[in-house]
């Protein structure tokens, strides 16, 4: 401020100026660097992206085969749908997955029951190991799903097994 006197509006107007350019710098390295990681995260080598599955269930009462749907993303969250979940009063189940070796994860996902007039009845959780078949975009693995109440006591345990395919997008 020596020799040259600035308006306050001048001084902000200035300070503005800089900040959006920080926050344009800082968004700009983001915005780049997003795409590496996401390359990073996807491809036929990786679990990242979604998965039609045909889960089949063991026991002498279990249900015939039927499809469901993983969704991995890069983050390490995973959601599962199937086909059966209006018949057995449950909702999508989300959770997270690690990967256990190179083509390995294990997953586990929550969701909540519900009795027949729609009150939340507990929870069903299913533990999921899942390991990348030797074709391209193809995987297999072993679930094993507890029923549990609302305070958390194991109500049914059930396993199965799966076999997916990856969605393309064509």
């Amino acid at each position: 401020m020596f020799g040259k006197q600035h308006t306050r509006r001048q001084v902000l107007a200035s300070a503005g100026a800089a900040g959006a350019l920080g926050v344009l710098g800082s968004a700009t390295a983001l915005i780049q660097a997003l795409p590496a990681h996401a390359a990073a995260g996807e491809g036929p080598s990786t679990v990242v992206g979604t998965w039609l599955t045909v889960a089949t269930l063991e026991g002498p009462q279990a249900p015939a085969p039927y499809g469901a749907i993983f969704v991995f993303n890069s983050s390490g969250t995973v959601i599962n749908s199937n086909a059966r979940e209006r018949l057995n009063m449950v909702g999508a189940q989300y959770g997270s997955w690690v990967e256990d070796a190179v083509g390995s994860i294990s997953f586990v996902t929550i969701g909540f029951r519900y009795d027949a007039k729609g009150n939340p009845a507990g929870t069903r959780e299913s533990h999921i190991s899942f390991k990348l078949g030797t074709a391209v975009n193809t995987g297999s693995g072993r679930l094993t799903v507890y029923t549990k109440d609302l305070t958390g006591k194991v109500l049914a345990t059930t396993k199965g097994s799966f076999t997916s395919t990856r969605v393309l997008v064509k």
